[in-house]
């Protein structure tokens, strides 16, 4: 039996985690792995590169199809209600995907919260750190770290991205992983 792999990404527009996560998905291995991609906002150029044989499932549409301003500002704050509403039912998710992952990926920062609120309780929950985090205060820092515990594993994209995470904020990360090479070198330098 396969084994379900949730990615949880805001958005796919260009970036270096959506890149990664499509790198992480061509790796796997199809006879094992089933992978999953659940999409915040259904946006981004990138969401042409998934493989079609993945499920992509969105909480939101980010298309505007009207150039009128007031429509567009209620459509946007029907989006962020959205998004509210699938913040505080987070069981929401499951009746939407109506599948059950074994393990869960936060392939973003942002989406870290939204992992921890998950409904499938049983899942191992991974957190994923892409880039270097500079922009976080003391209190900001702390609640991030303590969010980063509450998850099975913590994987840094590298091993100087876990330094500098964990020297910037004084603390470590106890369950902290890094690996090296996580992007297909090949399109980097050709």
């Amino acid at each position: 039996m396969k084994k379900k792999i949730l990615f949880r990404i805001c958005t796919m527009e260009n970036g270096a985690a959506q890149i990664a996560l499509l790198n992480i998905i061509d790796y796997l291995d199809r006879t094992k792995f089933e992978p999953i991609v659940l999409l915040e906002r259904y946006k981004g150029e990138l969401i042409k590169e998934i493989p079609s044989y993945v499920q992509v499932f969105y909480m939101t549409n980010n298309e505007v199809l009207n150039s009128n301003k007031k429509w567009t500002k209620a459509y946007f704050l029907e989006m962020k209600m959205i998004l509210i509403m699938y913040r505080f039912f987070s069981c929401l998710e499951y009746y939407k995907m109506n599948l059950l992952p074994d393990v869960e990926i936060a392939m973003e920062y942002s989406t870290l919260g939204a992992l921890l609120r998950s409904p499938f309780i049983k899942t191992k929950k991974i957190n994923w750190v892409h880039s270097d985090i500079y922009s976080y205060n003391k209190y900001k820092g702390e609640k991030m770290i303590s969010m980063m515990h509450h998850c099975d594993i913590t994987v840094f994209g590298s091993h100087s991205i876990k330094t500098h995470f964990e020297s910037h904020l004084e603390v470590e990360v106890l369950n902290g992983i890094y690996m090296e090479n996580p992007l297909n070198v090949e399109d980097i330098l050709y």
